[in-house]
């Protein structure tokens, strides 16, 4: 067995192996250490953006097509034009094609509205 002189011990080839593996070992440690804290921190950075989404709202649509907007209401298309024709419901022409806009179908809802007894 060869002997190697290391500061104030004689160690075996075995010994020097284990402290080379030691210390290899322990700068990896120290280096996942240190990813898993930038993980961590990246984690929490995370977290505050998606709290800062969930209290953005959706922007509002300027308009529904007819289609859309009788989904929305829940009613045929052809109760929604007649509803139109009728002047039930406001709405506006744009090239040739009729839209509503969130007020319109509002307004539409707020006047359907039964009261209720008291």
């Amino acid at each position: 067995m060869n002997v190697h002189q290391f500061p104030g011990k004689i160690t075996s080839e075995a010994t020097v192996a284990d402290i080379v593996f030691d210390a290899l070992t322990r700068d990896k440690l120290d280096r996942l250490d240190a990813a898993l804290a930038s993980v961590e921190k990246l984690e929490r950075q995370l977290d505050t953006v998606i709290a800062k989404l969930g209290t953005l709202s959706a922007p509002e649509r300027l308009s529904y097509s007819e289609e859309e907007a009788a989904a929305e209401l829940g009613m045929k298309v052809a109760t929604l034009q007649a509803k139109r024709r009728s002047g039930r419901i406001g709405a506006t022409c744009i090239a040739a094609k009729w839209r509503y806009t969130p007020q319109d179908l509002t307004e539409y809802l707020n006047k359907s509205r039964v009261k209720p007894r008291k």
